[in-house]
């Protein structure tokens, strides 16, 4: 079972099937793969992460995006990785604008109305995606980075150690990670 709440309405996976709660009533979206995560919902697309089998190791990863009626809109393999996080391997911006995915060796970033690809970011591996402000806050390794979609820009916030590694984001008020 996945759970997800963005504040409008309530989304779950049981067994193989996506569910959205709204309004006082369950609807199915979608048939998933038993193993899905939801990654991230918002008013009109969900992001729904799944594994092959129950076993994460060494199973490539795929994303699924799915609209409002059902539609896959975006399915890409995101790769095999030690640093995957199946709950954070995909966010959405802030105003709807835009879908940031982290694939194996990088981060996509796609627009939301037509799914076309706006930029890529090289990285090693990315763990955590969250956007603040609308801007993708990331991480890979012992590095935390923005990426300023106005400006096409990405900026190291902070390095750690390099024995270090990030293994989360969170983002609170406007700069603070």
């Amino acid at each position: 079972i996945s759970i997800y709440y963005n504040g409008d309405a309530l989304y779950l996976v049981l067994n193989d099937k996506l569910y959205q709660y709204l309004k006082g009533s369950f609807r199915e979206l979608s048939t998933v793969a038993t193993n899905s995560i939801i990654a991230f919902a918002n008013d009109s697309l969900v992001g729904v992460t799944s594994t092959p089998s129950d076993s994460f190791e060494d199973k490539d990863t795929t994303l699924k995006i799915i609209n409002h009626n059902g539609e896959t809109k975006l399915e890409r393999n995101l790769g095999t990785s030690e640093t995957l996080d199946l709950w954070s391997s995909a966010a959405v911006s802030a105003d709807g604008s835009l879908i940031a995915i982290g694939e194996q060796g990088r981060v996509s970033i796609y627009s939301s109305s037509d799914f076309s690809e706006v930029y890529t970011l090289p990285s090693i591996d990315v763990g955590t995606l969250i956007w603040a402000d609308n801007n993708l806050i990331y991480a890979t390794g012992n590095m935390l980075w923005r990426y300023v979609p106005e400006q096409k820009l990405a900026q190291s916030i902070t390095e750690l150690l390099p024995y270090m590694s990030i293994v989360g984001v969170l983002a609170h008020n406007d700069d603070i990670y």
